[in-house]
């Protein structure tokens, strides 16, 4: 499946990218405004309002632990049918 903005549209996701701790909450921008004053009072209820950072228990833990094990250098490997 290639990734666009209509696949999220479609798929109901929200891309979310997190507003730096020192963030400017006055720009021209409302809804980044929105996120940066939500962020400064508290990080881990905006995380968990946008359900950011949930892929990386998922997924990015399980092949970090594979690395750990295996060592850097394991790679992917489709089947061939």
């Amino acid at each position: 499946m290639k990734w666009n903005r209509e696949s999220f549209i479609v798929q109901d996701i929200q891309p979310v990218i997190k507003p730096d701790k020192n963030a400017i909450d006055n720009t021209d921008n409302d809804v980044r405004n929105k996120y940066a004053k939500e962020r400064k009072r508290s990080y881990k209820k905006w995380a968990r309002k946008h359900k950011y950072g949930m892929r990386w228990p998922a997924t990015e833990g399980i092949f970090s632990a594979i690395k750990r094990i295996f060592g850097e250098h394991s790679m992917q490997q489709a089947k061939l049918a």
